[in-house]
C-alpha cells in the first residue's frame, strides 16, 4: 500500500508542477509613420448598468513625418461618451498594483514557455450615419456607423481622416456586427513630440466588458504582419474578479490581482466608489496571435497576486515546492526538451504522461518501496543541484535547495561510515 502511494505522490509531483497563476490602432498619411510603442488600457466594468469606463492612453514614435499628421481609430459595440482622463489615471493605477511578493512567490519555480507559435492566417457618401463630432483636448473626433466599408472609407478621406486601408476585412467585421466607428486626429495646432498622448477615457454600453484590440494587428499597408508585436499593459477594475476569455487567458501574463480599498478608488475616479477588484495583465502579443477582441468573464478561480497574501491554500504549495522542488524542476527540463520534437503542446504533455506513468509502472514492478524512494532522493538532490544555481539570485528557493542537498550528503555520510564500521 505504501508503494502504491508514492507512486501517486510521485506522479502528481512531476505531472503537476507547481505554478501560480490599447485597443483601436494608430493610423497615418502615406508621409507619416507612426507606431505604437506600448498601449495602455483600463477597464472599468459596472456590472448592474452594463455600462463599460474604457480608458486608453498610447505610447508613440514617428519614423517619419510629422506627429501631428496621424489619427486613430477605434471601435465600439455602442457610441460612446468620449472625454479626456486624469493625466495621473495611470500613473495612480501603477502604484497602486505594484507586486507584492509573498513567500509562495519568490519560491515560484520558473515558467518555460511551452507555447509553439501560431501560424497566420463627395457630400455625405450613402451607408454612413455620423453620430456625434466634437473636439476632445488635442483630438478632433468622429463618431460614425456605417454599414458599408467602401462608403466609410470614402467619407473618412473626406474629411481629413486616415483610414489606409478602409475596406480590409477586419473593418468589415466590425460593419458585419453592427458596431460604432471613433476616428480621432490630432489638432494641428497640438503639435506633440515622440510620446505620450493624453489618456482618453471612452463611456459606452456593452453587454460584456471588452477591449476591442483586432485592428492592432494590423500593420501600415492594412497586413497582418508576422514581425508586428503590440505591447500591452491592460488593468480590469469591477466589483467581482473576472479574467480574460479565452484564447487571451493564456497570452495575458497576470502581473497583479487584489482588492483596491476605499481611499484608492476615490483617488482614481475622484468619488466615493467603495472597494474594486482591480487585475493588471502585461503581454507583447504577436500580430499572428489577434484573432479576436479581448472579452472579460466573470471567475471565481482568480487568484490573489501581487498583494503579498497568503492563505493556508498557499502555505501548503509553498512547502511542497521547497521540499520536491528538485523533481520538478527535471519534470520541467525534460518537457521543454520534448518541445523540439513535438508542435503541438498536447503532445508534448500526452507523451511525458505517458513515458513517466510507464517508467514508474515498471519501477514498481522490479525494485521495492524502498528502492524507489532511494532513487527519488537522489533525483531530487540533482534537481535541487540545477534548481539552486538557476535560481543563484533568489535566496529562499535556492537555500531550500542548498539544504535539501546538505541533508543528502550527510544522510549518504551517515550510511557510508555505517557499512564500513560493519
Amino acid at each position: 500500500m505504501q508503494r502504491y502511494a508514492l507512486i501517486m505522490i510521485t506522479l502528481i509531483t512531476i505531472l503537476f508542477p507547481h505554478t501560480v497563476r490599447a485597443c483601436g490602432v494608430l493610423v497615418s498619411e502615406s508621409g507619416t509613420n507612426v507606431r505604437a510603442n506600448h498601449m495602455l488600457a483600463a477597464v472599468f466594468w459596472d456590472q448592474g448598468k452594463q455600462i463599460e469606463d474604457l480608458t486608453v492612453k498610447v505610447q508613440y514614435l514617428v519614423n517619419e513625418g510629422e506627429p501631428y499628421s496621424f489619427g486613430w481609430i477605434m471601435p465600439f459595440p455602442s457610441p460612446p461618451d468620449i472625454r479626456e482622463q486624469n493625466h495621473t489615471f495611470f500613473d495612480h493605477l501603477y502604484y497602486f498594483t505594484q507586486k507584492k511578493e509573498n513567500w509562495l512567490e519568490k519560491a515560484e519555480l520558473p515558467k518555460l514557455s511551452f507555447n509553439m507559435g501560431e501560424k497566420s492566417e463627395a457630400g455625405m457618401p450613402q451607408g454612413v450615419e455620423v453620430v456625434d463630432q466634437s473636439v476632445i483636448g488635442i483630438y478632433q473626433t468622429a463618431t460614425v456607423k456605417a454599414t458599408d466599408v467602401k462608403a466609410l472609407h470614402k467619407w473618412a478621406k473626406q474629411h481629413d481622416y486616415a483610414i489606409p486601408w478602409g475596406e480590409h476585412p477586419y473593418v468589415q467585421h466590425y460593419v458585419d456586427k453592427g458596431w460604432y466607428f471613433v476616428l480621432m486626429n490630432l489638432n494641428e495646432t497640438n503639435k506633440l513630440e515622440e510620446g505620450d498622448i493624453h489618456p482618453i477615457r471612452f463611456t459606452f454600453r456593452s453587454e460584456q466588458p471588452v477591449y476591442p484590440i483586432l485592428l492592432s494587428s494590423l500593420n501600415r499597408k492594412g497586413e497582418v504582419g508576422s514581425e508586428k508585436t503590440v505591447p500591452l499593459t491592460l488593468y480590469l477594475l469591477s466589483r467581482q474578479k473576472m479574467v480574460p476569455a479565452a484564447p487571451y487567458e493564456e497570452k495575458l501574463n497576470l502581473q497583479y490581482s487584489g482588492e483596491l480599498n476605499e481611499v484608492e478608488t476615490r483617488t482614481l475616479f475622484n468619488k466615493e466608489g467603495g472597494k474594486l477588484w482591480v487585475s493588471r495583465w502585461d503581454a507583447v502579443l504577436v500580430a499572428s496571435q489577434i484573432k479576436d477582441e479581448i472579452w472579460f468573464e466573470a471567475s471565481s478561480y482568480l487568484p490573489e497576486v501581487g498583494s503579498g497574501k497568503m492563505n493556508s491554500g498557499d502555505v501548503f504549495v509553498l512547502f511542497w515546492t521547497l521540499v520536491t522542488g528538485g523533481i520538478q524542476f527535471i519534470s520541467i527540463l525534460v518537457r521543454l526538451l520534448f518541445t523540439l520534437t513535438f508542435e503541438s503542446v498536447w503532445v508534448v504533455n500526452a507523451v511525458f504522461a505517458g513515458l513517466t506513468l510507464f517508467l514508474l509502472i515498471r519501477m514498481l514492478m522490479k525494485y521495492s518501496w524502498l528502492n524507489i524512494f532511494r532513487g527519488l532522493i537522489i533525483m531530487e538532490g540533482l534537481g535541487a543541484l540545477l534548481l539552486a544555481f538557476y535560481y543563484k539570485h533568489e535566496p529562499l528557493l535556492a537555500l531550500s535547495q542548498l539544504a535539501i542537498i546538505f541533508f543528502l550528503f550527510l544522510w549518504f555520510a551517515y550510511r557510508w561510515f555505517r557499512k564500513v564500521d560493519a
